[in-house]
């Protein structure tokens, strides 16, 4: 379903169009967040789900009882036919005041006829330190410096661009938005990848030059992974942040080398 999902919107974004959810919630086309929602314990017979970029709550009924949602004063706030599902916000999920690592919360439910709860815990989670990236950016910053590595730079941009552009778009947490814009970078990448393989000289260059545009878009569009705790990507946080550094880092110094390719040239 989901490989499906991708294909679909790849469509879309080629042809132009705009792509539809049959969902009743639209994602928020976050791709990292400094909290992350758990459920503790949820009653028997009841299907839950937090959507970990906003925090969404998301209930599926059993098929022989229906649900009802009770806010803080025990009123009903939202009933669920047997078998149902919904998707909401409830302020319950909240995240930490300032200073507080973890809040717990319920959500009083009555299911059938009989009151229970569904609980959890919302904690706050830090980002790392940037400072263990330079080791993997240092040198491909000086290789931006020696000339016959040009075509490996903007081979390595395209990598990191396509390699970046999957991992958040195949996250079920992507919304729309992000895989349609992953799908243009993969889209162009690939276009510029032929111009780097079948070009030469100065078309060659410029192919460079595009690649490092795209991987600098695709590391920009994803930097929050960098300053955030929980990455929202279909490979772990570690590693989504790994090839984020690597599209930023690949696509300067192919940009820098294309530059001065183009530089020299005109001498």
């Amino acid at each position: 379903m989901r490989a499906a999902r991708v294909l679909a919107v790849v469509a879309v974004s080629l042809g132009g169009g705009h792509a539809a959810t049959a969902e009743a919630h639209v994602r928020s086309g976050t791709v990292a967040v400094d909290f992350r929602a758990h459920v503790d314990a949820a009653p028997a017979g009841v299907g839950v789900r937090i959507d970990p970029s906003d925090r969404a709550l998301r209930l599926i009924a059993p098929r022989a009882a229906r649900v009802v949602v009770l806010g803080s004063q025990g009123e009903p706030v939202r009933r669920l036919a047997p078998g149902v599902s919904a998707t909401f916000h409830d302020a319950r999920l909240r995240p930490p005041a300032p200073g507080i690592e973890r809040r717990r919360w319920t959500v009083p439910l009555v299911v059938g006829r009989r009151s229970v709860a569904l609980t959890g815990s919302v904690e706050r989670v830090d980002a790392p330190p940037a400072w263990p990236w330079l080791p993997l950016v240092a040198p491909l910053l000086a290789a931006a410096l020696w000339d016959r590595a040009l075509v490996a730079l903007g081979a390595l941009a395209a990598a990191a661009t396509l390699a970046t552009a999957t991992v958040f778009a195949l996250d079920d947490a992507a919304s729309t938005g992000t895989l349609i814009e992953s799908a243009d970078e993969a889209a162009f990448t690939l276009v510029a990848l032929a111009f780097l393989v079948r070009g030469r000289g100065m078309v060659r260059a410029a192919a460079v030059g595009a690649l490092g545009t795209l991987a600098i878009f695709a590391g920009l569009t994803k930097a929050t992974a960098l300053t955030r705790g929980v990455v929202l990507a279909a490979v772990p946080d570690t590693a989504a942040r790994a090839l984020v550094v690597l599209a930023l880092a690949a696509g300067t110094a192919a940009m820098v080398s294309a530059v001065r390719c183009f530089l020299y040239s005109e001498q």
